[in-house]
C-alpha cells in the first residue's frame, strides 16, 4: 500500500510541479523497495524522484535524509544504468558520497 500511496503523491508532484509532497512520496515508495516497481521505466522514475527528494533534503541541510534518498535512488537503478541513465546515475552516486562525507560516514 505504501508504494501505491507514494506513486499517487509522486504523480501529483510531477503533474502539478509542486514539491510539497516530494519527500512523503519518495518515502512511501521506498517502503515498497525496488522489487515493487514493475519495469525499468518506473524504476528510473523512482530513482529520479529520490534524486529530487535528496536534493530537497540537502537544501534543508538534512544530509542524513538526503543520503537515504540518494541510496534508495541508487537501489532502483537497473543493470546498464551507466549506459542508459548516465547523468542521473552519476548525480546519485556523487551526491550520496557528498552526504556521506558530511555525515562523517567515510
Amino acid at each position: 500500500h505504501h508504494n501505491l500511496y507514494g506513486q499517487a503523491l509522486g504523480f501529483v508532484v510531477v503533474r502539478e510541479k509542486d514539491d510539497r509532497f516530494l519527500l512523503s512520496a519518495a518515502t512511501q515508495i521506498n517502503f515498497g523497495g525496488p522489487q515493487a516497481v514493475i519495469d525499468s521505466n518506473q524504476a528510473f522514475a523512482v530513482a529520479s524522484l529520490n534524486l529530487d527528494a535528496g536534493k530537497k533534503a540537502m537544501s534543508m541541510l538534512d544530509f542524513y535524509a538526503a543520503n537515504e534518498f540518494f541510496n534508495h535512488g541508487i537501489s532502483y537503478l537497473r543493470i546498464g544504468h551507466w549506459n542508459e541513465q548516465y547523468d542521473v546515475s552519476l548525480e546519485l552516486f556523487n551526491l550520496a558520497a557528498k552526504c556521506a562525507l558530511m555525515n562523517a560516514e567515510h
